[in-house]
C-alpha cells in the first residue's frame, strides 16, 4: 500500500500562536475580529484552554496583530513562538 505523500507545501500547516482561556468569550471575539479583520484565516479550539491556529504563512501576521490589539491586552492570553 502507498503512502500518502507529504504536503510539499508546509505553509498549509496549522500551527499555534496563541492560547487564552477557554471560558473567556470576549477574548474569543477580540481574537476572532482581530484576525478576519487582517483577512487571516483561522481556528479555534480547546476546551479549558483554548489555542489559536493559523497556517504557518501566516503566523507572524497573526501575532502581530493580536499583540497590537489594544482591547486584548488586559485578557490573559500567552503567545506559542
Amino acid at each position: 500500500m502507498d503512502k500518502p505523500e507529504a504536503s510539499d507545501d508546509a505553509a498549509n500547516d496549522l500551527v499555534s500562536i496563541a492560547i487564552f482561556n477557554g471560558g473567556d468569550f470576549a477574548a474569543r471575539e477580540i481574537i476572532e475580529n482581530a484576525l478576519a479583520g487582517a483577512g487571516i484565516v483561522h481556528f479555534i479550539e480547546g476546551s479549558t484552554v483554548h489555542s489559536v491556529l493559523v497556517s504557518d504563512k501566516d503566523a507572524e501576521s497573526a501575532r502581530r496583530v493580536l499583540r497590537s490589539s489594544e482591547a486584548l491586552k488586559s485578557r490573559w492570553h500567552q503567545f506559542v513562538e
